[in-house]
């Protein structure tokens, strides 16, 4: 399941993802009004189905150019692609990611709705077994299944709580310390060290990994370094 939810508390249908080739109809039978089904082999959100997803976001959003919007999402590595970017363009929405391996902190749905969710549901699926011994939990009843957890872990209460605490609404920039985001580091990389050999005052050699700095300067023939518009810190993508 993806959910997608408001600064004002409010859940919007979901989209489900099931573990089939083709999606039918039929899968979403029970489901909360208004979700959408889409069907992916491995059962997982992958890059070609995440634009499709956010389609029936924005349509749902009522998004335009002329209303605007601001979606926050993880990351993840089929959320932020050219269709995606330039499908938000369009449509009129900003893209605000948060900063890798923190959303069990800042991910609002993280932090106080998915997890009653899936106490919600794991005791449902437990009545449904009770009642249907003979038969069980099939992929066309997984729909129906989760919609009264749905509704009872997906409240105002429940998301509004989420984005509190998580510092995304109300904004709270100081709602979590520096240290905390350690973590979050996109990169670890040491700065080069200068080579113990060299005499006093000469500028090392730069590390092979390094690219020329900003102002496309990079070292001569002579292996001459660049001045200071050269110098850089890397940065990952």
């Amino acid at each position: 399941m993806c959910a997608c939810v408001s600064a004002t508390g409010h859940a919007l249908p979901p989209a489900y993802i099931f573990r089939r080739v083709n999606f039918k109809d039929h899968m979403l039978h029970g489901a909360p009004n208004g979700s959408k089904g889409f069907a992916n082999p491995s059962g997982w959100m992958n890059r070609d189905l995440f634009p499709q997803v956010l389609e029936h976001f924005i349509s749902i959003m009522n998004v335009s150019l002329q209303n605007p919007r601001l979606l926050i999402m993880d990351n993840h590595d089929s959320h932020v692609t050219f269709n995606v970017i330039d499908l938000a363009r369009q449509s009129g929405l900003t893209i605000l990611t948060f900063p890798p391996h923190y959303s069990h902190r800042m991910q609002p749905l993280d932090v106080s709705v998915f997890g009653p969710f899936k106490t919600y549901y794991n005791q449902r699926c437990t009545e449904y077994l009770l009642a249907h011994r003979e038969k069980g939990i099939t992929i066309y009843e997984v729909a129906s299944i989760s919609a009264t957890p749905f509704y009872k872990a997906f409240t105002i209460e429940n998301i509004q709580a989420g984005l509190k605490k998580a510092g995304v609404y109300p904004i709270n920039r100081n709602i979590f310390p520096e240290d905390a985001f350690v973590s979050a580091e996109p990169s670890d990389r040491p700065l080069p060290v200068q080579n113990q050999n060299d005499q006093e005052g000469e500028v090392p050699m730069p590390v092979p990994e390094m690219a020329p700095g900003p102002s496309g300067d990079a070292p001569g023939p002579s292996g001459d370094t660049p001045g200071p518009s050269g110098s850089h810190q890397d940065h990952p993508d």
